[in-house]
């Protein structure tokens, strides 16, 4: 199939009349001198063709490099494939008996003047394909406009809120006109010369104001405008030409009748068949761990085809955020045979005089190139004559000098005035794609050709104008496009954390946690704690060991679940084998331990590192062991307004200050505060504060002044201020910088209730507002544990006390039990290693018998050191243990 790259011709931009009115839509669309004969004709004709007309459509997505190895494309394909559904839907419930059929992949084109088309729409003619009904998606029009239709092309701006814009544009295409003229009557009698030319479609006067001409919340018109006669206008407020703000849905018949015979007797280049191709309208969004949907298609039997399609069904594990496509392909044409088919084509638009440049002549030379394959059926020349005379055409193969004479032929007289006279070919004649051919028209006498210059045409020329003449050529030939494709997204439901748990919490730590998660899109949002619903907890409830948090949580109709393990740690084991119970007031110094080797040791409540009993003097002292285990430190937004609502515009200028209160729900440091502050890149010099309470008259807790050009100024970097729940909080910022000129800095700010919690201002904004703020916070988690040990300070002389009992221990050596007999009062022993490590300690009762098991032990020397309240330094008595028989 060609694609042109001649000129986008005069007339035809200037029949893209576009229109800004108020709050409603912009539209790009014919607008100009309708042609009431051409429209007569049509509303006169009968229709010749029963059934659908499935008209060949193709889509262009325009798109830029985004710089990182990718494209940012105009439109999403599943946006499109909605957009051509609503499309389908309205033609149909409408009864047109038309739809469009997409039949190949959407071209992505990467080209910035296709993205962002400024005002010469000739751009799209670079990439227009003849035949079909051509769907470009872009991301500007001209003047902010959403969409454009005229000839063959329609140009749209995705609208999320916005399905009929490309059914108001194909409207446009296939010749259908704005429903409003501000001098057609109510009464009708101008319809056919006003308004939208046609006389089903009521009265429009172009009053769309809601509130003043239309009630919205029941789309009712209100208006009390009339036209020329005093008669009130009552409109059509659902019709898709319409530049109603209410749901438009719907065509008249009139309407109808129109596009038909536009496409039977006008555009007749446009590729239609009377049998469609069509894959049944399955959702255009998938989850990713939804079930496989069946698909079915129709004509039968075919083949169903696409990276995610098995055995006719739609697969979406593993394929989440991929877009999906099906094409349908039948194993047996639907329309097999051959069709004629207009192939090189120089035609006016639809519903307009054509803009001719007549000349009177007795020989015609003009050229083309062939658009496919085929045999040839006939040349059409739009000729005029006054007076009777024979046509003759040859056909040639070739432009210049290497003319080729294919085929001459007669056409007689049609009769006086304008006709489009066909050149019958026989079909034996071969039409070859790609190849240029010339056709040459004589006669016995002078007649009149029309050079158009609102016309398409690829690689032509005449000898008479530097515009092409309106003709046509017919070809037999295969129709082709008789598959169909359909687009789908598989969503990929973006990670939602819950921001403030920690990887471990203090067996210890009571200290309520509320989940928390970003809520960016989030619909429904639950949390459970091993397995059970949970609006907060705690480390010292939930007891030590692992513990799971799911968020379960639901965007765009998606919902996912996300868990999260953390522990409640407990505390660390601690012993200390190298602090005896008692030590002499004498013994030299010696270095506090533990094992593990961590934490800090007190004496008294005193850090060192070092016990000297010289110094402590004797009695009783506390040593205590104090280990503090970090565990995590988390940042995350503790407040924030309006980053995902549209927002509006404050402007800084020098010497203003604008402010917004807040109040945290979290209590933690400070970590960062992020204003929506726009500097377009221009050096300016801010003071920021952030003060207790609301408003500017609180004291000051912080104060920056800085001199930046950032976008979104990031403050208080690391200032950990502690930041208290439920007290209010005021950040402001004031320009100091002299003004050079330059593009006045704003502040983003939303109108709506987005932030009630506290109040805010900014420089000429009044009424309810929220500026764009986060207020991020960092929280330690900590678990400290501490030991106390007593320690005896006591003289040792060396001299046995003579009033100490007697004591048998037996037997020594021992096998498992050792018998300590004849205590008299209770006594506090500890058993000891060779090494002098501490093994094991306690104490003995008053008792003629005391048992000690000491299986456990290995075989070895130990040292059995034992005290009573008489005793002024412990006793020391070896013992030996050997293996058990």
């Amino acid at each position: 199939m060609l694609r042109p790259h001649t000129l986008f011709l005069a007339s035809v931009l200037a029949h893209f009349t576009c229109y800004v009115h108020g709050q409603q839509d912009l539209h790009c669309g014919h607008q100009g001198s309708l042609d009431p004969e051409l429209i007569s004709r049509a509303m006169a004709a009968v229709d010749l063709r029963d059934g659908i007309r499935y008209v060949k459509t193709r889509v262009v997505i325009a798109a830029i490099d985004d710089g990182m190895g990718g494209t940012t494309l105009a439109a999403q394909h599943a946006d499109v494939q909605r957009d051509l559904d609503h499309a389908n839907e309205i033609f149909a419930a409408s009864g047109t008996q038309i739809q469009f059929q997409v039949c190949a992949p959407y071209e992505v084109v990467v080209d910035q003047n296709l993205y962002n088309v400024g005002g010469d729409l000739s751009i799209f003619n670079l990439y227009r394909e003849p035949g079909f009904v051509n769907v470009f998606y872009v991301r500007q029009l001209p003047g902010g406009f959403e969409g454009s239709g005229g000839f063959d092309i329609a140009s749209v701006i995705f609208s999320t809120q916005r399905p009929d814009i490309l059914v108001h544009e194909l409207g446009h295409v296939l010749g259908l006109q704005h429903t409003f003229g501000p001098d057609e009557l109510v009464d009708g009698s101008n319809c056919l010369t006003s308004g939208d030319g046609i006389c089903d479609t009521p009265a429009d006067g172009g009053y769309y104001l809601p509130g003043v001409h239309i009630d919205l919340s029941t789309c009712t018109y209100i208006a009390t405008e009339t036209d020329a006669n005093g008669d009130l206008y009552s409109p059509m407020l659902n019709n898709i030409m319409s530049y109603s703000p209410c749901a438009k849905d719907a065509f008249t018949p009139g309407q109808g009748q129109l596009m038909r015979y536009v496409l039977d007797s006008v555009m007749t280049y446009l590729l239609q068949t009377p049998n469609g191709v069509a894959i049944e309208p399955f959702p255009l969004a998938f989850c990713a761990h939804d079930e496989a949907y069946p698909v079915s298609a129709t004509p039968l039997p075919g083949a169903l085809s696409g990276p995610f399609v098995q055995d006719a069904t739609l697969v979406h594990a593993g394929n989440a955020g991929n877009t999906g496509y099906v094409i349908h392909t039948p194993t047996q044409l639907p329309d097999p045979g051959l069709f004629e088919l207009v192939d090189a084509f120089n035609l006016p638009e639809a519903l307009f005089p054509p803009f001719t440049l007549p000349q009177s002549t007795d020989s015609l030379r003009q050229s083309f190139r062939a658009g496919r394959d085929g045999g040839y059926s006939r040349v059409e020349v739009r000729l005029a004559s006054d007076v009777d005379l024979s046509y003759r055409l040859r056909l040639y193969q070739g432009t210049d000098l290497d003319l080729v004479l294919l085929h001459d032929t007669i056409a007689p007289w049609p009769g006086p005035g304008e006709h489009l006279v066909p050149f019958a070919i026989p079909q034996t004649v071969q039409c070859i794609s790609g190849t240029d051919y010339s056709f040459v028209v004589t006669a016995n006498a002078p007649f009149t050709v029309f050079p158009l210059v609102s016309g398409y045409i690829e690689q032509a020329t005449n000898n008479l104008s530097p515009y092409s003449v309106w003709f046509n050529t017919r070809v037999w030939t295969e129709m082709p496009c008789q598959q169909a494709i359909r687009y789908y997204t598989i969503k990929a439901v973006p990670e939602r954390p819950v921001l403030n748990v920690p990887l471990a919490l203090c067996h210890a730590d009571d200290s309520q946690i509320v989940p928390l998660s970003a809520p960016d899109g989030n619909t429904a949002s639950t949390f459970l704690l091993n397995g059970l619903t949970t609006e907060g907890f705690n480390g010292l409830d939930l007891g030590i060991g692992t513990h799971l948090l799911q968020h379960i949580y639901t965007i765009d109709g998606c919902t996912d679940t996300l868990s999260q393990a953390f522990s409640v740690e407990g505390p660390v084991p601690f012993v200390y084998p190298d602090i005896p119970a008692i030590v002499c007031s004498e013994d030299a110094p010696f270095v506090l331990g533990a094992e593990p080797d961590l934490g800090v040791f007190l004496v008294n409540g005193q850090p060192t590192e070092i016990l000297d009993p010289q110094q402590l003097g004797l009695g009783t002292h506390v040593i205590t062991h104090v280990h503090e285990n970090a565990l995590d430190t988390i940042t995350f937004t503790d407040q924030q307004c309006c980053p995902d609502l549209y927002t509006f515009n404050a402007f800084l200028t020098v010497g203003t200050t604008a402010w917004q209160a807040f109040i945290p729900q979290f209590a933690g440091e400070l970590a960062e505060l992020r204003i929506g502050l726009e500097l377009f890149g221009f050096q300016r010099t801010l003071a920021v504060h952030l003060r207790a309470g609301q408003g500017l008259g609180g004291p000051i807790l912080l104060a920056d002044t800085i001199d930046t050009n950032e976008h979104d100024g990031r403050f208080f970097n690391g200032a950990a201020l502690p930041m208290v729940p439920g007290n209010e909080y005021t950040w402001s910022v004031e320009r100091l910088d002299a003004d050079e000129g330059g593009v006045q800095p704003f502040l983003r700010y939303s109108p709506f209730d987005a932030y009630p919690q506290a109040a805010s201002f900014a420089p000429g904004v009044d009424g309810d507002m929220a500026l764009w703020f986060q207020e991020l916070i960092t929280q330690r988690f900590v678990c400290t544990d501490s030991t106390q040990i007593d320690v005896a300070v006591e003289i040792c002389t060396g001299v046995e006390e003579l009033t100490r009992p007697s004591l048998g221990v037996y037997p020594n050596p021992f096998q498992s039990q050792l018998t300590l007999q004849g205590l008299t009062e209770a006594a506090s022993f500890s058993l000891h290693g060779a090494d002098g490590r501490l093994l094991e300690q306690g104490v003995l009762q008053a008792s003629p018998t005391n048992t000690l098991d000491l299986g456990h032990l290995a075989s070895g020397t130990y040292l059995l050191r034992l005290w009573t309240s008489l005793d002024t330094r412990p006793r020391s008595i070896p013992l030996v243990k050997v293996p058990g028989q």
